[in-house]
């Protein structure tokens, strides 16, 4: 496998230029984040979520929330309103694209 990186001058953060790239490319983007206390919070990312950019806190608000049942499958969480997620909380946020079927996120 080659992996290529390349510097991207369209915006003030890493932050910013990385949900621009994903909003121009994927109509909707399955989610990890891991916040500082070790919690994940799994879901997608789409049209009704919310993800600031600068010069606002990087906070992060998901759509639609998975629930890990038995053999390691997501479920949407039942009855599900979404989540927030504050930028000071956040540790890592891992993306997987809406083309995979995000039932082993």
């Amino acid at each position: 496998m080659v992996l290529s990186a390349r510097l991207l001058h369209d915006g003030p953060t890493t932050w910013d230029r990385t949900w621009k790239e994903i909003r121009r490319t994927e109509p909707y983007v399955f989610v990890r984040v891991t916040t500082k206390g070790g919690r994940e919070i799994v879901g997608t990312v789409a049209d009704d979520s919310r993800v600031a950019v600068s010069p606002q806190p990087r906070d992060l608000y998901i759509q639609q929330t998975f629930r890990q049942g038995a053999g390691g499958t997501f479920y949407p969480t039942a009855h599900g309103l979404g989540a927030f997620v504050a930028g000071s909380e956040i540790e890592t946020v891992e993306w997987v694209s809406h083309r995979g079927d995000g039932t082993n996120v």
